[in-house]
């Protein structure tokens, strides 16, 4: 995806958190979501200011940055956020999916679209602990 938008005019910036995807690493270590916050503000660093900004999270990736714009509501470098794209099924899923009830009743118990404020809720009590 990201070189689909690269070839398409956007400028991408990519992180792959650590111990996580292609990172080095052991996988699931004992870092927590305010390590994974600095990373992503590392990165923020090197995003351009004179174009619109957009996040494009995945899968616990989105966590995190859920957590780290909550706390981070007045960070410079988001002056120019314009969205942020959450990849995930915390988050819901698309209409057209083929989701098996279970699956529906789940999500929507977990977060799913309508209950984005128990989401951050929850996110914010993980970030706590």
């Amino acid at each position: 995806m990201a070189i689909h938008h690269a070839l398409n005019g956007f400028e991408v910036i990519l992180i792959d958190l650590y111990s996580f995807g292609l990172s080095y690493g052991v996988r699931g270590s004992a870092w927590t979501v305010f390590d994974m916050h600095e990373n992503i503000g590392a990165m923020l660093k090197f995003a351009r200011t004179d174009i619109p900004l957009f996040i494009y999270a995945h899968s616990m990736g989105c966590m995190v940055t859920q957590t780290f714009l909550i706390k981070n509501k007045s960070n410079p470098d988001l002056k120019n956020l314009a969205g942020v794209i959450f990849n995930a099924p915390y988050f819901g899923y698309p209409p057209m999916a083929e989701v098996g009830l279970v699956k529906k009743v789940l999500i929507k118990l977990l977060g799913g679209n309508k209950q984005l404020d128990v989401s951050v809720s929850l996110c914010l009590q993980l970030c706590r602990t």
